[in-house]
């Protein structure tokens, strides 16, 4: 699998990322490294299991970031209503959004295992 192939299973923007980091090989660097980001698992373990939606507003932030940067549209969508809906202190909203926000993300890592075999 390619790098554009990648990000049509994702309906991702290869062509925003190549704007943005200019080198596939750049892109192929960053995008090996997601999967090792704690943000998701640090959001999950913030909401579900601590109740500190402070914290897990950090980490929805964050992960949006990292979406955005890397042109996961579809994870940058879901992570971004979570990010608003914690920013909002609608939690309830939060954690009724987040199932999406996890399809997406496990969407994104499968993707991601794919490409890197």
């Amino acid at each position: 699998m390619d790098l554009q192939s990648l990000y049509e299973m994702l309906d991702g923007n290869y062509d925003d990322v190549k704007d943005r980091l200019v080198k596939d090989s750049r892109i192929v660097k960053y995008v090996s490294k997601f999967p090792d980001d704690g943000s998701y698992k640090g959001l999950v373990d913030a909401m579900c299991v601590q109740k500190n939606y402070k914290q897990a507003f950090v980490y929805a932030h964050t992960l949006k970031g990292l979406a955005q940067t890397l042109g996961f549209t579809k994870l940058a969508l879901c992570s971004g209503a979570v990010t608003e809906a914690l920013r909002n202190d609608q939690y309830a909203l939060a954690e009724i959004k987040l199932p999406d926000l996890t399809r997406a993300y496990n969407a994104t890592i499968s993707a991601i295992a794919s490409f890197l075999k």
